[in-house]
């Protein structure tokens, strides 16, 4: 697995992200679950995460940057998900959660401070709780057996 970095902007600032890539398939993913407390089921393509990461910033650009922003940036990213899938996996949820705390810590390193991993953790946590709250009808979960995998709608789980 090698290093790679890629550059992004939000609002008028060029932030680098530096993830883990590796080729599969003849195909280039990106691990991006640095924060993230429990594996990854799934890895994007590089091209798909250099996509999500670009509207991820755009969405952020429209604002302030303060935290709150963070949510109705995640929140708007989901919602246009959701009109071009009708439903959101949680695959793809984790992994927009993932490239936006990787945003947020190359924004407050861009400042030449360092981001501690705490502050990933809570912000992911915090992340996965309110679009788990805003899209739970929405959101599916992959459900593992030794046979197969199906997917469960996350109110199931939740009633």
């Amino acid at each position: 697995m090698n290093n790679h970095i890629e550059y992004f902007n939000v609002k008028t600032a060029r932030i680098a992200i530096v993830v883990q890539q590796y080729i599969a398939n003849n195909s280039i993913y990106v691990k991006t679950e640095e924060f993230r407390e429990f594996p990854s089921i799934g890895h994007s393509k590089l091209i798909d995460w250099k996509n999500d990461t670009t509207s991820l910033c755009a969405e952020l650009s429209k604002t302030k940057l303060d935290k709150n922003d963070y949510f109705t940036s995640l929140s708007n990213v989901c919602k246009k998900h959701l009109l071009q899938f009708g439903r959101l996996i949680d695959i793809d949820l984790y992994n927009y959660i993932d490239e936006l705390v990787l945003i947020s810590k190359a924004l407050y390193e861009m400042f030449g401070d360092r981001y501690q991993s705490k502050w990933g953790v809570s912000l992911w946590h915090d992340l996965q709780y309110a679009m788990f709250n805003e899209f739970g009808e929405d959101i599916y979960i992959h459900k593992f057996d030794a046979f197969k995998t199906e997917l469960i709608k996350l109110s199931d789980f939740q009633s």
